[in-house]
């Protein structure tokens, strides 16, 4: 995961691009000339003066996302995850398993992750409400590439694949902010995170 930052005037060409989101056939070439091709998701950030706005770029290379979907086909054998009776995303049993894949992949690999735990700070009759805001939430913050799962009642697990643990706050707060400023709006329950950093030895040494 690359996260790049710009700031843009007002009425530049490219302040409607980014305001649209029309990121399309972004690539980036590495140090042998070679094309990465990626995903891109624009947001626009909070900091802003009176004739730029401040946008963050999320790219994601999909070549990683690929590699780790034939590793992980190897450990499935021909199984499926379930997805959780009333959500769309992966049920518990399923949820550790990605764990543990992700984990082995990561190291196999050396490739950085994070991984984090996304809960309900108080328990109500509005629990099942409050969990489709975060996953709905989750979602516009994130890649879709990004993993989001079940681990209990109240709870989800996230992973971000080759994330830099120079920008693992950045955007974990704008998901921390965005999912409890949409349940401060229906009057629910609000969200706490815990998460740590999968830092592979060839990235501390560049660092």
């Amino acid at each position: 995961m690359f996260v790049l930052f710009f700031f843009i005037p007002y009425f530049h060409p490219l302040f409607s691009c980014f305001s649209s989101g029309l990121l399309i056939g972004f690539s980036l070439i590495n140090a042998k000339g070679e094309d990465i091709k990626t995903k891109v998701k624009v947001f626009r950030t909070t900091q802003f003066t009176n004739s730029k706005i401040n946008y963050e770029l999320l790219i994601r290379d999909i070549s990683l996302f690929h590699k780790l979907g034939m590793f992980r086909d190897k450990y499935l054998i021909g199984k499926k995850y379930k997805n959780h009776n009333l959500f769309n995303i992966p049920d518990n049993e399923s949820t550790i398993f990605e764990l543990y894949v992700v984990l082995n992949f990561a190291f196999e690999y050396q490739i950085n992750a994070v991984i984090g735990i996304i809960g309900l700070n108080s328990s109500c009759n509005k629990e099942n409400d409050a969990l489709k805001i975060i996953i709905e939430h989750f979602y516009k913050n994130c890649r879709s590439d990004d993993f989001l799962g079940c681990i209990d009642e109240n709870k989800v697990l996230f992973i971000l694949m080759n994330c830099d643990a120079n920008n693992t706050s950045k955007i974990v707060n704008r998901i921390h902010s965005s999912i409890n400023k949409q349940l401060l709006k229906r009057k629910l329950s609000s969200i706490s995170i815990i998460y740590g950093n999968i830092i592979q030895k060839h990235s501390v040494k560049n660092a």
